[in-house]
């Protein structure tokens, strides 16, 4: 017979397992997902890292990279880049910009900056410390963003190219100052994602206004394109091409460019978006049509950059 002493005492272990469920439960999420900071030149850096149950051993690293006035927050919200991690085993950081912007060093007449941080150092510094803590694989380091955040993938390839294997550049294209500047330590995968029809980064070059400010001029995307190729020591010729519209009705379509026969590592592909404006392909229509142009939904641009890396 069970006195009421051990009665009381299996409750009272009951309760302390009980507790222990629950204070154990938020520290296992957060091994997930968390939100961290990296002191560095002096200023206190955020990102959020999502790493999935899936992850793998040793795990490729996505940094994705928001827009100018956007946020690690957000654009972790439109690119959804967490459930192609958990699909495919590998870790996102989304790093936060100083007053929502990348110093991505643009030139060309770029003349108003919310920022002077050196970002390029920062994400240096932001590899070293994942690098750390979580089991990253350093020959599989890809970098996306997009318009202020894909000038900043750019920039990342031109001055820490040897670190990285991909980039992902949507609704962004070189300047002529950057192009000059740009030295990649080795080929990689480069991907451009832009729409025909942006009305603040123009497709086919020429002058960048946002509000009413000018902010600069970039070169057409084949240019940056072809500086790619030459990079990569691709040929001319592409591999092949196709046409994507599984949805018509979105009033947009794209014409998938592919060059593959490069060097070791290296490959290019140009998504030239028929109809597209300022957006990623398979995010939101987050500011007017009228703002921004045409949202494509032909693709999801991030499902779309993690099969090109890795492929």
């Amino acid at each position: 017979m069970i006195s009421k002493k051990q009665t009381l005492y299996k409750r009272f272990i009951l309760a302390i397992l009980l507790l222990s469920a629950l204070i154990g439960a938020p520290a296992r999420a957060q091994t997930s997902s968390s939100a961290g900071t990296l002191v560095y030149d002096g200023l206190t850096r955020e990102f959020l890292v999502y790493v999935p149950p899936t992850v793998s051993t040793p795990a490729p690293l996505v940094i994705a990279l928001h827009g100018g006035g956007g946020t690690a927050d957000g654009f972790r919200a439109e690119t959804d880049f967490d459930s192609v991690a958990d699909a495919n085993g590998f870790i996102v950081v989304y790093p936060q910009g100083m007053n929502r912007e990348w110093n991505e060093r643009r030139g060309s007449g770029m003349t108003v900056r919310r920022s002077s941080a050196d970002d390029v150092g920062f994400i240096g510094a932001l590899i070293d410390y994942l690098s750390a803590i979580y089991p990253v694989d350093p020959a599989r380091i890809y970098a996306m963003g997009i318009s202020n955040g894909g000038f900043m993938a750019l920039r990342l390839a031109c001055d820490i190219g040897e670190r990285l294997a991909g980039i992902g550049v949507i609704a962004a294209q070189f300047t002529e100052d950057m192009r000059a500047e740009c030295a990649p330590g080795k080929p990689l995968r480069a991907a451009f994602i832009n729409g025909t029809d942006d009305p603040i980064i123009p497709y086919d070059g020429g002058a960048v206004e946002v509000g009413g400010q000018y902010r600069g001029e970039v070169l057409p995307t084949e240019a940056s394109v072809a500086f790619w190729l030459t990079a990569n020591a691709c040929p001319p010729e592409p591999s092949g091409s196709e046409h994507i519209d599984p949805r018509p009705l979105d009033h947009t379509s794209i014409t998938l460019t592919r060059y593959e026969d490069c060097a070791p590592g290296g490959a290019v592909r140009l998504y030239r978006v028929e109809g597209g404006g300022h957006a990623l392909p398979g995010g939101s229509q987050y500011l007017p049509r009228a703002v921004i142009g045409e949202v494509s939904s032909e693709i999801h641009a991030p499902t779309e950059l993690w099969g090109f890396w890795t492929g």
